[in-house]
């Protein structure tokens, strides 16, 4: 595809769900552009460019449509459409031998492709030869203020169905509590699985949808993250953000993200000695400086300078 010398003014946005990091591009873009989400035929042939969310089913008609009057094509990678994870609880579009086809059409036919980490854009690098990747991680407001009065308990933060329970490592966080009487765990976020017994160790309690997620940061000590599969882990980022130690698998894109600023677990057996650990540390300086690097304004900026190249 040709790049354009008109000036880019009006973008498609596709995303099929409505979550955070979603509806954070759409707010950058819009800083920029005149954002609709009209993804009709005729609203792309009137539109500059089509930004869209995640190389799966919803993004076939737009990038047909896109390819039909020459508008470039941007999609984001970063989850369920590149992910890899066979076995028992399978995750992801590639381990189908039918349903692996649709991503790697999306990619290859797109103008421009946009992961999120490292491990992301490797998982995507399996599925297609477009080189036209750049890396852009996702992104939150990094807050410089880091004094909080902490409390000695240990949270995980994640909607948990049949599927991210097993993905979420939510079994090991379980199996972390009963190894840990003295102290207090929390499973914050939507519940609704099969797989979480009612007998749950006393010291664990599941919280369901809070408003003041920010307060549950704020006085956390430790956040943990045991995925088995993972392409970014925004809610790491956020706990890291409000002073948590952070306690993460060595899975994914976890441990790019933690970086030295936290302990990565290489064994479900290490998993309590871990935390005690956690328990104990004090934040490294410079992580405000390592934050940055997922700070809204920095992936705007990216994001901004690789649209505009095409």
């Amino acid at each position: 595809m040709k790049k354009r010398k008109e000036k880019l003014k009006k973008i498609v946005f596709v995303a099929k769900h409505n979550r955070s990091f979603v509806k954070n591009d759409k707010r950058m873009l819009s800083k920029h552009y005149k954002i609709t989400t009209d993804t009709s035929r005729k609203s792309i042939k009137n539109a500059d460019m089509v930004y869209c969310w995640f190389a799966s089913t919803h993004a076939i008609k737009p990038l047909i449509y896109a390819r039909w009057y020459d508008k470039p094509f941007v999609v984001v990678t970063g989850g369920y459409d590149v992910a890899y994870l066979p076995g028992k609880h399978s995750y992801g579009l590639a381990t189908s031998h039918i349903l692996k086809h649709i991503p790697k059409y999306i990619l290859k036919h797109s103008s421009l492709i946009l992961t999120v980490s490292d491990f992301n854009t490797q998982e995507t690098k399996r599925l297609t030869k477009n080189h036209n990747m750049v890396c852009i991680p996702n992104s939150i407001v990094v807050n410089p203020t880091r004094v909080y009065k902490k409390e000695n308990i240990v949270i995980t933060v994640g909607y948990v169905d049949d599927v991210s329970y097993h993905r979420k490592g939510i079994d090991r966080f379980i199996k972390a509590a009963e190894l840990m009487p003295d102290v207090n765990f929390y499973i914050i976020g939507k519940v609704k699985t099969r797989y979480i017994s009612k007998k749950l160790p006393s010291n664990l309690q599941m919280m369901g949808y809070v408003e003041n997620l920010e307060e549950w940061y704020k006085k956390a000590r430790v956040y943990c993250q045991f995925s088995r599969y993972e392409s970014f882990g925004l809610s790491v980022i956020e706990a890291m953000n409000y002073g948590c130690i952070p306690v993460v698998f060595n899975a994914g894109a976890l441990p790019e993200i933690v970086g030295e600023y936290g302990i990565i677990s290489n064994s479900e057996d290490s998993l309590d000695k871990d935390i005690y650990n956690a328990l104990s540390m004090k934040q490294k300086p410079g992580l405000v400086d390592w934050l940055s690097q997922f700070d809204n304004k920095h992936r705007e900026k990216k994001i901004i300078e690789a649209i505009k190249g095409l």
